[in-house]
């Protein structure tokens, strides 16, 4: 009885597998489905066009293509700036290697601010530093170490658009004793850019929330101006 159940068995394994290697198609005149290598790429359209993306770059296009197709996405005016020349070529230069349209976006020219820093420094060395720190600290007075560029190493007391404001500060901090105590001038005020785009659908501005652009700058709604 077991011999005979087994003789059945494989029997039965053996219809299968010719049945689904379509051995018996010409007999039973049925054909099992198969999806093999060759048919599966001549079936592909355009498989030139397909791209694989970084999972970064891959989820600024999921958001965008969201953005894209929402019937309720709204246009918005976006801005960056105020940029220096520099730092609007290097923007511009960002947007169009990431290939977004840069027709679209217009330069105003509009006034920018000046910039003074009430400042101590520059330090011969970490140990003079940290003498002024401690002393800072030991008055109370509100600080923070300057740890870059041409003011490095040295202590920042404050930061002002007016210059007026600045010298203000200096002379009470004088007057606390804080001597050496002195006003920089960061930016002179003068004339800078902002680049603009007046109507960004919801495509475009997650494209330009997703981009790598220079330090500090970033588009945000676009402010009235006269």
């Amino acid at each position: 009885m077991l011999r005979a159940v087994a003789l059945l068995l494989l029997a039965a394994n053996v219809l299968f597998f010719a049945f689904t290697h379509g051995w018996l198609a010409d007999v039973t005149g049925l054909k099992q489905s198969t999806e093999r290598e060759p048919e599966r790429l001549g079936r592909q359209v355009r498989p030139e066009a397909i791209r694989v993306l970084k999972p970064v770059a891959a989820s600024q296009a999921l958001a965008a293509s969201a953005a894209a197709s929402s019937p309720q996405a709204a246009l918005t005016c976006l801005e960056a700036g105020p940029l220096d020349k520099v730092a609007l070529a290097t923007t511009q230069r960002a947007l169009s290697q990431a290939g977004l349209p840069t027709d679209r976006f217009d330069t105003l020219d509009v006034d920018m601010p000046g910039a003074w820093l009430v400042y101590i420094g520059r330090y011969a060395d970490r140990s003079a530093l940290e003498r002024r720190v401690a002393d800072l600290e030991r008055r109370s007075i509100k600080f923070d170490v300057v740890t870059e560029g041409e003011l490095h190493p040295g202590i920042s007391l404050g930061r002002f658009d007016d210059r007026a404001q600045a010298e203000t500060m200096r002379r009470q901090l004088v007057q606390q004793g804080i001597k050496s105590a002195r006003v920089v001038t960061l930016r002179t005020p003068g004339r800078a850019q902002v680049l603009r785009v007046d109507k960004a659908d919801g495509a475009l501005a997650a494209q330009l929330k997703g981009l790598d652009l220079p330090s500090g700058v970033a588009f945000t709604a676009c402010v009235a101006r006269p």
